[in-house]
């Protein structure tokens, strides 16, 4: 898409994460669909909120309780600490999670990708990436963001 015409077009750097509810199986069967719902809806609205402070940062749902979050053109530092702000403010809603193993309240795991976007590279390669950081973090523990290299 544009998006990696503009990356390929500029040796752009990219990351990409993707996002996880800490035990969310567990929230949704205890405290019911509805309550479920607007835990989904606290953390699209914290993706919203950092997306209109970063217009050049972009958020969508990527099914269930996963998000993806792409991060364009950016500095390893900054992507870091992007996404160490979205843990905390996360967490900073206090959400009771009585039911998580993480945190007694609703948190997030991260898997973020971040390298060059050279040529041979594409958007679904890099989430692919993010992915198996994900799933390495989570086996590992909750609550926490693993980041790594193509």
């Amino acid at each position: 898409g544009e998006l990696e015409k503009y990356l390929h077009a500029n040796q752009k750097t990219l990351g990409v994460e993707i996002l996880d509810i800490d035990y969310f199986k567990q929230y949704n069967d205890n405290y019911g669909h509805q309550k479920g719902d607007e835990c989904i809806k606290m953390i699209a609205g914290e993706l919203q909120k950092l997306v209109q402070e970063h217009p050049k940062i972009y958020a969508a749902r990527y099914g269930g309780d996963e998000f993806v979050i792409i991060y364009p053109g950016l500095l390893f530092s900054e992507v870091e600490s992007f996404v160490k702000e979205l843990k905390r403010n996360v967490q900073a809603n206090a959400i009771e999670h009585k039911y998580s193993k993480a945190a007694n309240v609703v948190t997030v795991t991260q898997g973020i990708c971040f390298d060059v976007f050279s040529n041979g590279k594409s958007i679904s390669d890099f989430l692919k990436r993010a992915d198996d950081a994900l799933y390495e973090e989570k086996k590992v523990g909750r609550n926490s963001y693993r980041i790594i290299q193509m």
